[in-house]
């Protein structure tokens, strides 16, 4: 979960789904969503950029919200900011034992457990962003193969 929709977590989705593929663990099902999804939006050139640089192609996505559905069937929600945190908890507050920052789940060592917006920055903003979400998701996979 992030803020729009448009950047970091479909960063996340499109890039651990792959990360599940290549471990043979397709099985396990992503989705993302944002606290204020910006329909509106397309896709940004500079996420498509990122992504393919990870090897992740053809991406496909339009900006979605928190639905009942979509939060109440996740196992674990990840977020992106404290602030998205609270913006789950307080539409779903039932759900305060499955949603941790992305950082926080991963078990990154340090304060800094959020991960900066990079909307209307450049290439190089949008490809740091990802490497630090690839880092967290490197250990969540590793910690759900050890489930």
């Amino acid at each position: 979960v992030c803020t729009g929709n448009t950047c970091r977590s479909p960063m996340a989705e499109h890039l651990f789904r792959k990360m599940l593929a290549d471990a043979g663990l397709s099985e396990i099902q992503v989705d993302s969503a944002g606290v204020s999804p910006a329909a509106w939006l397309s896709t940004p050139f500079e996420m498509k950029w990122a992504l393919e640089q990870e090897g992740v192609e053809k991406i496909v996505h339009s900006p979605r919200g928190l639905t009942q559905d979509r939060m109440t069937s996740a196992d674990i929600i990840l977020v992106m900011e404290e602030g998205h945190k609270a913006a789950v908890l307080a539409r779903f507050p039932e759900l305060k034992n499955k949603v941790f920052l992305l950082k926080e789940y991963a078990g990154i060592p340090g304060d800094d457990k959020e991960i900066s917006d990079p909307f209307g920055q450049s290439k190089d903003v949008y490809r740091r962003t990802l490497s630090e979400i690839k880092e967290a998701l490197v250990k969540v996979l590793d910690r759900l193969k050890n489930r």
